[in-house]
């Protein structure tokens, strides 16, 4: 076996989106909106924080894309703590993503008042909590992304914003973003899985566990005989990060049925797969795959091949190296469920976005299925310069019904829910929108400063979204057995 962890899981809690809301309340009147209580200056930290961080990437960044190059994120910095009731909501709704060392395409902290306080690194005219004061409020790009501030939360934020974000009076909170929860420390699988977990590793042997190093940003790729009993589907999917989460970019699980690698082989690679794998789950920073209704699991048995873990790292090749077994947890239900689903790619890669203009790049799939097929959700995926995604279904008889348009942003790349059922003779077509801010014209690639154009789409029966080129394989150049980009 290569390097898996495996425990058994019975009655456990049921899986919980990424931002939950906390069980106590907050307090009537805070303490930092009494009249006696004077904030301390607003601005003072905005006013001499150094983003350290963007001076390296700035350093790197080629002159004629330095607009689209992807900012280093910010860790946190100083140690002044948040009024208690602030601190509980933060913590719960913002800091899977914005922690003390957010992940990788997130922009910034937002645990220490003076993080708060410093300018946003995306907005540097405005302080991080102005910036916040506005996202929150965002119907458009709202934070945070997945589930919506309740109305209490709601206020509570907007009332200290409005108070130029105070610090706290050094009360001992219950709930505290210096003391901080790794993210997802509050998910758990559904009852009745079994979990087993993935982790990158440096030599290309089963059972290594010496850390991967990561030394500029690049793709690497895991392969693994298949741990669990054939035959079983996918009902959770977790990051199992170390303490550089911000290093990984986004990960995504295949099933590569035509893999011949030894188990636990490991090498730096690119996002094109000539093997044709399937894909079955992936993760970016404000995703979630745990999701599933009850009667659906994912693939996860071929009849061969191997288990295949792609990271994204992302690095400046300015900092330190990095030495990560960051990896990936996937339960597996005791039981099978009647349904059993993929991720297809629905999109184009034929993308060329003008200088200084917006764009866009369409795409239609026509799916190879002569039966129905069941779409539950949708992930919009593109790069820097991607500000939405639009999917349409063109039915048999001429008419035409949405699938969804969703507003895109890169830092926070969010999965939605779309059901829909696709007829034989349907199609769908894929529309991505750019606003190319930089000098230069931008096309398709596999690195931050390129394009790409993907709704990734959870559909079942298992790989009856996938449509094939006049030569019987993948229509897209990654090679994904389940891409529908014609």
């Amino acid at each position: 076996m290569g390097t898996f962890f495996h425990v058994g899981v019975g009655a456990v809690l049921l899986w919980l989106p990424l931002m939950v809301a906390c069980s106590a309340p907050a307090p009537a009147r805070p303490p930092w909106l009494d009249s006696d209580t004077a904030p301390p200056q607003a601005g003072a930290a905005a006013q001499t924080a150094a983003p350290s961080a963007l001076d390296a990437a700035d350093a790197l960044a080629d002159a004629s894309v330095a607009a689209t190059a992807p900012l280093a994120p910010r860790p946190t910095s100083g140690s002044t703590r948040l009024p208690c009731d602030v601190s509980q909501v933060l913590t719960h709704r913002c800091l899977g993503c914005h922690g003390a060392k957010p992940l990788a395409s997130v922009p910034m902290a937002m645990v220490s008042w003076e993080d708060i306080q410093a300018p946003a690194v995306t907005r540097p005219e405005l302080a991080v909590y102005q910036l916040a004061a506005e996202r929150i409020h965002d119907a458009e790009r709202p934070m945070p992304p997945n589930v919506p501030l309740p109305a209490e939360e709601l206020a509570l934020l907007d009332a200290y914003f409005a108070a130029a974000a105070p610090a706290s009076d050094n009360e001992i909170c219950a709930v505290d973003t210096l003391a901080q929860q790794p993210p997802g420390a509050e998910l758990g699988p559904p009852p009745g899985s079994t979990c087993y977990t993935l982790k990158a590793h440096g030599l290309p042997m089963a059972g290594d566990d010496s850390p991967y190093v990561v030394r500029n940003e690049h793709y690497a790729c895991f392969y693994y005989d298949m741990p669990w009993p054939a035959g079983s589907q996918g009902v959770y999917f977790a990051s199992a990060f170390d303490e550089h989460a911000s290093s990984v970019h986004h990960w995504i699980v295949y099933l590569d049925e035509n893999g011949v690698q030894p188990d636990g082989y490991a090498e730096a690679c690119s996002s094109l797969h000539p093997s044709a794998p399937t894909m079955v789950a992936g993760w970016a920073p404000g995703s979630d795959n745990n999701d599933l209704p009850p009667d659906v699991g994912m693939h996860l048995s071929p009849a061969s091949g191997k288990l295949l873990l792609e990271f994204h790292f992302f690095h400046d090749g300015l900092s330190p190296a990095i030495e990560t077994t960051s990896g990936v947890t996937i339960c597996t239900a005791d039981q099978p469920r009647p349904h059993t689903a993929t991720i297809s790619m629905l999109g184009t890669e034929a993308i060329s976005l003008a200088p200084g203009a917006p764009g866009s790049a369409s795409g239609i799939c026509t799916p190879a299925a002569s039966e129905d097929i069941h779409i539950l959700r949708s992930w919009p995926h593109m790069h820097q310069l991607g500000r939405e995604l639009e999917t349409t279904i063109m039915r048999a008889d001429g008419s035409r019904e949405a699938l969804g348009r969703w507003s895109f942003d890169f830092n926070s790349q969010v999965s939605h829910p779309s059901p829909a059922v696709v007829h034989p003779g349907d199609r769908l077509e894929t529309t991505c929108f750019y606003e190319n801010t930089s000098a230069v014209f931008v096309g398709v690639g596999q690195d931050t400063q390129s394009e790409m154009c993907f709704n990734f789409v959870t559909a079942y029966p298992a790989a009856a979204l996938a449509s094939r080129n006049l030569l019987g394989g993948s229509t897209s150049a990654t090679g994904s057995a389940t891409a529908c980009l014609q």
